[in-house]
């Protein structure tokens, strides 16, 4: 039976939980968002660790062959 209350009734009840399922989707993406953000910016920062890592490795290498190479020179013009 059709009475105009009902259908305010309908009519708010339909907004409401509208209201809430949208608020619910909105809050659900940003908190997805967050999460894989996070993960994408402690990827990021792993790889630039990763990428000094290798750069000092280098260094320290090429120090390591400087100083060994001198001392053996240094040896052969002292035993010499």
């Amino acid at each position: 039976m059709y009475t105009p209350n009902n259908k305010c009734v309908k009519v708010y009840l339909s907004i409401a939980l509208g209201v809430i399922v949208g608020s619910l989707t909105c809050w659900l993406i940003f908190a997805f968002q967050k999460i894989f953000l996070s993960r994408g910016i402690k990827h990021k920062r792993i790889n630039e660790i990763n990428e000094r890592h290798g750069k000092i490795m280098k260094l320290i290498q090429r120090f390591e062959n400087t100083k060994f190479t001198s001392l053996i020179k240094y040896r052969e013009r002292r035993n010499n």
